[in-house]
């Protein structure tokens, strides 16, 4: 897969073309279009400065080469980006940054990084490389980069041997850098964003897709009410009948079922009822294994009489709580041992 680099700081955009670690392609201006491209900064618009943050997370790098960067410069709205190995950065302008992003922008262009030029080379063991990339000279050693404009660039070399990068050596470095930046300076607020925008017609689409998803999920659930509704009115007026049937009235009324259910209440005694008191007395002791019952009988009156058998007399007690947590008053006789268990007769009525 080609991958394309372009040199930034001129009016127009050298550029290369790169595959399998060679150059298959060269040109004075970039002018395709929508291609992701690494971008190389030049070496006379950064400083270059070796450090030794290679022990620290990249966000204290960042923050320890800003504080060294605050001590060199005299510049305050400088960008700084750290190498992944923490051995040396790089800073510039910021304006400098945003003129060379808004100038990629331009042509339809996105850096996926810029490198800067002197971390193109390879670090020699001694002296110093030279290469010439287009119209700029750089220089490399291990302790700095910069470019060759022999005055200042004199002064830092002095004695130190200098050799030049031929061509095929220069263009096997270029591409092992592009393949693995050493230094992206791209960092910071400088970082690519992820565009989050929708594309045009995405949320007009979304709204009719979710309006369709509303009526198919709300169309089972009306439907079933809509037949229950149906079901319980037919249930209803079938009850309503056979209540006036029962009451001995040849049609059935909205009221027949409520008439009926009074007429029940009156037949089946005093207090809470049979059923109701046993009820709450069953759910009482659902938590207590060891209690059993034992005779049972109901008044007239809604008095209920047990005979309640347990391991001890704790267990009674917690059963005559329960009991009356249900609104019912319970009254208990002496307890009497029956082979080696409480017996206990307990009448149980509401309050």
């Amino acid at each position: 897969m080609s991958a394309f680099v372009v040199f930034l700081g001129g009016d127009s955009l050298p550029w290369l073309e790169l595959e399998d670690g060679s150059v298959i392609g060269r040109g004075e201006d970039f002018r395709e279009t929508g291609v992701t491209v690494t971008a190389i900064a030049p070496a006379s618009s950064v400083t270059f400065r070796s450090a030794a943050l290679g022990g620290l997370s990249p966000a204290q790098g960042l923050a320890a080469a800003r504080l060294d960067a605050s001590e060199v410069s005299l510049g305050t709205d400088r960008h700084v980006a750290v190498a992944g190995a923490g051995d040396h950065y790089v800073m510039t302008d910021k304006a400098i940054m945003q003129r060379w992003l808004s100038r990629l922008a331009e042509r339809g262009l996105v850096a996926s990084s810029i490198i800067p030029a002197p971390d193109l080379l390879p670090v020699p063991e001694e002296g110093f490389l030279r290469a010439v990339l287009h119209d700029e000279a750089i220089l490399r050693s291990a302790e700095t980069g910069l470019e060759d404009d022999g005055v200042i660039s004199a002064l830092v070399v002095g004695d130190a041997p200098v050799r030049t990068l031929e061509a095929p050596e220069l263009e096997r470095a270029i591409a092992s850098a592009v393949e693995a930046p050493p230094l992206n300076m791209l960092q910071g607020e400088f970082v690519p964003r992820a565009d989050w925008s929708a594309p045009a017609g995405y949320w007009r689409r979304l709204a009719i897709y979710a309006g369709a998803a509303a009526a198919i999920v709300l169309a089972i659930p009306i439907a079933q009410w809509a037949r229950l509704s149906m079901a319980t009115s037919s249930t209803n007026e079938q009850s309503a009948t056979i209540s006036a049937l029962v009451l001995g009235e040849r049609s059935g009324s909205e009221d027949a079922i409520d008439r009926l259910q009074d007429k029940v209440a009156e037949l089946r005694g005093g207090g809470a009822g049979f059923l109701p008191t046993l009820g709450a007395l069953m759910t009482s002791m659902e938590t207590m294994p060891n209690v059993e019952l034992g005779l049972l009988s109901f008044d007239p009156d809604g008095t209920l009489h047990v005979t309640v058998r347990a391991s001890a007399q704790p267990e009674v007690d917690m059963l005559v709580r329960a009991m009356e947590g249900h609104a019912f008053a319970v009254s208990k006789g002496a307890p009497r041992t029956q082979q080696g268990r409480i017996e206990v007769e307990m009448q149980v009525r509401p309050k």
